[in-house]
Formats: C-alpha cells, structure tokens, sequence
C-alpha cells in the first residue's frame, strides 16, 4: 500500500468511528461568539450528532473561514454561508 492510501485509509478509520451510523439531532447557525473566536466573516451550518460530536464546513482545512456544504439533494443542491 502506497503512503498516500496508508494515510487515506488512517483518515477513513478515524472518520468512520465518529460518523457512521449516528443520527443528527441537531441543525443549527454557529453562534455569532464561536464565529468571532475563530475570526470568521460568515456564520456556518452546524449539525449535532447524537453522540455530542458537531461538524460544520469550512473554507479550507486550515479554518481560515466559514465554507458552504454541497449536496446530492434536488431540492437543495447547496446550504450556503451565512
């Protein structure tokens, strides 16, 4: 196995034991104080897993800024920055 699927496959592990199979109970803006902290010029989407785990997008990997989630749905290709 290459190093770059090593670390895929590192990735995927970590992602999957927070992700899989837990359901969202939560959708919300982030607070106007959780973006200040981070610096943020937008707010984000944020979802709250029934474990207390939230996610949000951001702008880069680095979370310079608040990101927009693309979608598969019809009806809601895309939740936008706030």
């Amino acid at each position: 196995m290459t190093s770059e699927k090593a670390l895929e496959k590192s990735w995927l592990t970590k992602i999957e034991k927070v992700f899989v199979g837990r359901k969202i109970v939560k959708v919300e803006l982030l607070s106007a104080k959780e973006t200040d902290d981070m610096d943020w010029n937008g707010r984000a989407v944020t979802f709250q897993l029934d474990n207390g785990v939230r996610f949000y997008p951001s702008a880069d990997d680095e979370g310079n800024d608040c990101g927009s989630l693309f979608t598969t749905a019809k009806d809601l290709p895309i939740v936008p920055k706030f």
